[in-house]
């Protein structure tokens, strides 16, 4: 039986919701291996950006035969690793809105598979990686990352992170969902928690910053 547009809609949102949890459990079990966080994206020997931080998570998704098929030595765009990057994740890379998508805007013109997720590049930056600790705003009140809606990467892309102060489904480069007036972030906690598109500009900036020293968050569920 066909679904109805409400109930498919929270259907989606709780969907999303538990892919972003997921997602957070990843980078939290890799914490506890690594002692870090993975990086946004790495930086090779010769200087060239070398691989993204959902690529770093895959073990953590039992992809780790997909994982040792990579050489890290070359980017992850080099032709001896391209087969990987054009496999598709569906769980818990690919939102239900993004199987929606025409074939043509799920893949990049190398054939990549994008992902409709991002990371916060404030907490994983390229070139750098962060301890839980270095987040003394609270990781309860700093975004880990959250879904996107325009211009997707590819989820193997080192560049696969934004800034959530661009405002929520107000910037093609920024954060935002299909869902009704808001969207989904995981926050470093692992909590996840859906924000109103009309959260205020200051509650977002507080939230995309790992060490702000702002003022406690507010609430943003509306």
């Amino acid at each position: 039986m066909e679904v109805g547009g409400g109930s498919r809609r929270a259907i989606y949102r709780t969907w999303s919701s538990n892919n972003l949890k997921e997602i957070g459990v990843d980078i939290y079990n890799y914490h506890d291996k690594n002692e870090h966080i993975p990086f946004g994206g790495t930086i090779l020997d010769d200087g060239q950006l070398g691989h993204g931080w959902m690529t770093q998570i895959l073990p953590y998704l039992e992809k780790q035969e997909l994982y040792e098929k990579i050489d890290f030595s070359k980017s992850w765009n080099d032709p001896v690793n391209a087969p990987v990057f054009r496999e598709r994740i569906k769980s818990p890379f690919e939102s239900p809105y993004f199987g929606r998508l025409p074939e043509t805007e799920q893949i990049d013109q190398n054939g990549f598979v994008k992902t409709d997720y991002a990371a916060n590049q404030f907490v994983l930056p390229v070139g750098k990686s962060l301890h839980f600790d270095d987040i003394t705003d609270g990781t309860s009140d700093t975004i880990l990352a959250g879904e996107t809606v325009q211009n997707l990467r590819a989820w193997g892309s080192p560049l696969n992170a934004r800034d959530p102060k661009l405002g929520i489904n107000k910037s093609p480069y920024g954060f935002g969902s299909k869902h009704v007036k808001g969207m989904n972030f995981v926050l470093c906690d692992g909590a996840v928690k859906f924000f109103s598109e009309n959260t205020d500009s200051k509650i977002l900036e507080a939230f995309a910053t790992p060490n702000g020293n702002e003022p406690e968050s507010k609430e943003v569920i509306k």
